[in-house]
């Protein structure tokens, strides 16, 4: 075999790729393993010839690492081979299937399109180097990846692709990676360790809170992933702008170094965030993971990120004779060559950088995780040296470190790691609960019950529906106080069992003692019987008694032999019977467990099918309860609605006839403006003619002035004392009197007014909704205006002979008549603003009276339930007086 692959006589030192390893691992046989991989690869379906086609590659992909270069001459730059090399070379084609001198020209002479003409590109040795160094990690990541693709194929036959399908995903990477000197590829791993440890963080705590929710425990979710969110979005974010998306941009600028990355990664990122910050020491920079710093050196990222792939060696491997070679870089084919194939198709991987090709796989993976069940594994080495019995505490403390391990732990202990189900938390801890209630109990009721009488506190334990949930430590608080009870139990039980173990002793040496003097007095008596030579005859007679009785004795004995011979003989016959029988039953139990088997088979995807029906079921559930919980709180909304328009509906009828009484009463004071206005005017003639008629008599002149100042401070004293009336009617009729009392008083000039305002005052008593005090009012005035005119036209008749001597103030009356009436409108808007206060004081009346009835109804229901609880406190000190009565 290994002549077929050109590899014969040579071992993992002799290839440059390998010879840094270890190639012997103790226990582990290299034949016993080829073996395996053979059959691995025929159980999976790979015929002979395509199995040796993955080999062929990998083995041209160990020679490729051993080509040297050299320069073509001492004072030039071209690069070469050595004649070693070529010989290398050959092989290497011929496993490939290529021409070895258009390999040969593809790695030192590259042809590389300028415009519309074809040019060679001179090429250095470290130039060639990394180019062959880029082909053998390309060969070996197609091939890697077209072995996945053909396992997952074969895994997945019916090929619907449908949730229930089978498949594997293999994760090439080793765990976290901090090194003196830390790369490239170290970052590469530590951005995918990162983000599997957050979604490792995200998968585990939810499936934890999910347990929270089912068992309704009181629970705050947290979603630990963010806690590694701020490190990946430095790594991967391209705005602002990631260490992968600035590495990929300064990768396609000519002139960029790896010194100009990274100062231009300190001045992004310098101070902005505290999972960055600048090296100190080196060219590069340290970021915080959730392991640990890492300090990465950035020399030679750019080409390292760059990695290109020769673009004339991958036409010649797409174009190779063997059929896996060229499947494998079927996407590199010359598009010249291929009619058939469209003109604007892209080559896959020949302009992506290295970053951007780990984003992608990473997200892809990220992806198919997110959509999978996935099952962590964390593989934990004792040793560097693969010997047993060998610890190394820093060594594994370093990997549950970089493994999240510790990270996993710490998020656990956030929430209530240690759980117990009801019946095992009665079994192992009642024993620390005393007078706790025996039977079945439901178990719900009991752990709280026990957990009370443990006196914890709530914050470190919460009942759940059918488990109990600690916080870390608490079982092992419990542990300690059971074990110091079971020991004190366990003492005061050996002391007691010691005690009752001598004491035994000591009984059984009394009964000892006893029995000795027992046996001592038995053998005298004996020895004395001996001596008797009566006892000697009875012991001769003795036996001839006893013959006839033996032989009955025989023959039933002989009897029950018998018997019993033929129940074996029976019992025999049965187990013959039972062992057919047993033979039978295992033949049939057999083939029950065939027939199960393959029902067991079949029923996998069933059970699959009917665990995703039961989650779907779940889901649908949670959306029905919360759907009928959205429209019970809907329903009683509306409820609430209809009660608001109910009650604001009674409110607009309320309102509705207060406005209309309010009409009629605006409608009332208007007739009554409308007829004042009218009296008004007439009395306006009046006293123009009387006026004209006593424009001669000065003191008559002076006493209408006299008059007309005590209408207005008597108009002015009606409108301030009815005002006081009206608030003093919304109290008590005493207060009304008391007010009725001062205002006869302030008015003792006329009986007259004081009987009016008299009748005004009943009249407000029996309509307190009216109120038309201020009509009354101008009424009064308009009868002292009519006995004053007749006084006047009475004075005018005796006087007529003074009329001329008054025309000469006729003018002066006429304005001090002029002001009058502008006094008498203003008295008229005052009295529309006391119209107005006084319907609002009806409504404040209205209101009071309603509050009034209320409060006397209350009154009257407390004094009847007073008088009720008189009764019955009477009733029973009767009863009280009567049974004392009694009793004495």
């Amino acid at each position: 075999m290994k002549e077929d692959f050109l590899i014969a006589g040579l071992g993992a030192k002799d290839f440059f790729y390998t010879k840094d390893g270890n190639d012997r691992i103790a226990g582990v046989s290299d034949e016993e393993e080829w073996n395996s991989l053979i059959e691995a690869f025929h159980v999976m379906g790979l015929s002979e010839k395509e199995w040796v086609s993955v080999v062929r590659t990998v083995a041209a992909v160990l020679l490729l690492g051993n080509l040297t270069i050299m320069k073509e001459s001492l004072r030039g730059d071209q690069a070469s081979l050595t004649p070693e090399a070529i010989s290398q070379a050959e092989k290497v084609c011929h496993l490939l299937g290529i021409p070895r001198d258009s390999f040969v020209q593809g790695l030192l002479h590259p042809r590389v399109k300028a415009g519309r003409e074809w040019v060679e590109k001179v090429q250095t040795p470290d130039q060639v180097r990394s180019s062959i160094d880029a082909l053998s990690k390309g060969i070996y990541e197609r091939g890697f990846g077209d072995l996945v693709t053909r396992i997952n194929h074969q895994l997945d036959r019916n090929g619907m692709g449908m949730d229930d399908s089978h498949f594997i995903g293999v994760l090439d990477i080793a765990g976290f990676e901090i090194f003196e000197e830390n790369g490239f590829e170290q970052l590469c791993i530590n951005y995918t360790n990162e983000k599997l440890q957050q979604f490792f963080n995200h998968h585990m705590f939810v499936l934890e809170q999910e347990e929270y929710a089912r068992e309704q425990i009181e629970w705050r979710f947290i979603d630990f992933g963010k806690d590694l969110q701020p490190t990946i979005d430095l790594i991967e974010l391209p705005n602002p702008i990631g260490i992968f998306s600035c590495l990929d941009e300064d990768s396609v600028m000519p002139k960029a170094t790896d010194k100009s990355f990274t100062e231009k990664m300190h001045s992004l990122w310098e101070r902005k965030t505290p999972k960055y910050r600048p090296s100190r020491l080196a060219q590069g920079f340290v970021l915080t993971h959730y392991a640990a710093e890492v300090e990465y050196a950035t020399d030679g990222w750019l080409e390292k990120n760059k990695d290109p792939l020769n673009d004339n060696i991958t036409r010649l491997l797409a174009a190779s004779s063997d059929k896996h070679v060229a499947a494998l870089f079927a996407d590199c084919a010359d598009q010249e060559d291929n009619a058939g194939l469209a003109r604007n198709r892209v080559k896959k991987g020949l302009f992506r950088t290295v970053a951007q090709r780990h984003k992608e796989q990473l997200a892809s993976l990220m992806n198919q995780l997110h959509s999978t069940h996935p099952h962590f594994v964390r593989c934990i080495l004792p040793n560097h040296h693969k010997r047993p019995k060998q610890f190394s505490a820093p060594l594994v403390l370093d990997q549950l470190r970089c493994n999240g391990v510790l990270e996993g732990i710490r998020i656990a202990r956030t929430g209530f790691p240690n759980r117990l189900s009801f019946s095992e938390f009665r079994q192992r801890y009642e024993v620390l609960c005393r007078n706790m209630p025996k039977g079945n109990l439901e178990g719900q009721n009991v752990g709280r019950m026990m957990l009370e009488k443990l006196d914890l506190d709530k914050s470190i334990y919460r009942v759940g529906l059918t488990k109990v949930f600690f916080r870390a430590g608490v079982l092992a608080e419990l542990e300690e106080r059971r074990d110091t009870l079971i020991r004190d139990i366990v003492s005061k039980f050996q002391s007691i069992s010691r005690g009752f173990t001598q004491r035994r002793i000591a009984q059984k040496r009394l009964y000892r003692a006893e029995a000795t003097r027992i046996i001592q007095h038995n053998l005298r008596s004996c020895a004395e019987l001996h001596n008797n030579p009566w006892w000697r005859l009875f012991v001769l007679i003795k036996p001839l008694l006893g013959a006839t009785r033996t032989a009955g004795e025989v023959r039933k004995r002989d009897e029950t032999i018998q018997q019993l011979e033929s129940k074996i003989r029976q019992e025999n016959d049965g187990r013959h019977r039972l062992e057919e029988e047993r033979r039978r039953a295992e033949g049939e139990v057999q083939r029950i467990q065939q027939t199960l088997e393959s029902e067991r088979s079949l029923a996998l995807d069933k059970e699959e099918i009917f665990k995703r029906l039961q989650q779907r079921e779940t889901e649908l559930t949670e959306k029905l309860a919360g759907a009928i919980d959205d429209q019970e709180n809907l329903e009683d909304q509306m409820d609430e609605l209809i009660d608001t328009r109910r009650r604001a509906e009674e409110q607009a009828d309320k309102w509705r006839r207060q406005l209309e009484q309010a009409g009629i009463i605006i409608t009332r004071l208007e007739d009554d403006k409308r007829r004042l206005t009218e009296e008004a005017s007439d009395l306006e003639d009046r006293l123009l003619e009387v006026q004209r008629l006593h424009n001669e008599h000065n003191d008559t002149h002076d006493g209408l002035v006299n008059d007309n100042k005590v209408l207005q401070s008597q108009l002015s004293l009606q409108l301030r004392k009815i005002t006081d009336l009206e608030g003093k009617l919304l109290k008590t009729d005493q207060d009304l009197d008391v007010k009725f009392a001062k205002t006869t008083k302030d008015l003792q000039a006329s009986q007259n007014q004081i009987y009016e305002l008299k009748g005004d005052n009943l009249r407000l008593r029996r309509e307190l909704e009216e109120l038309s005090s201020t009509s009354t009012s101008f009424e009064d005035i308009v009868r002292r205006k009519d006995s004053e005119i007749a006084v006047l036209k009475a004075d005018t008749k005796r006087q007529e002979s003074e009329r001329r001597a008054l025309e000469s103030e006729k003018a002066s009356l006429g304005n001090r008549h002029d002001s009058i009436q502008e006094r008498l409108r203003e008295i008229q808007s005052e009295i529309d603003a006391a119209r107005s206060q006084k319907i609002q004081l009806e409504r404040e009346a209205a209101d009071s009276r309603r509050l009034l009835d209320a409060k006397l109804s209350e009154d009257a229901k407390a004094d009847k339930n007073r008088k009720m609880l008189d009764d019955q406190i009477k009733d029973l000190k009767t009863q009280l007086y009567q049974v004392q009565t009694e009793l004495s």
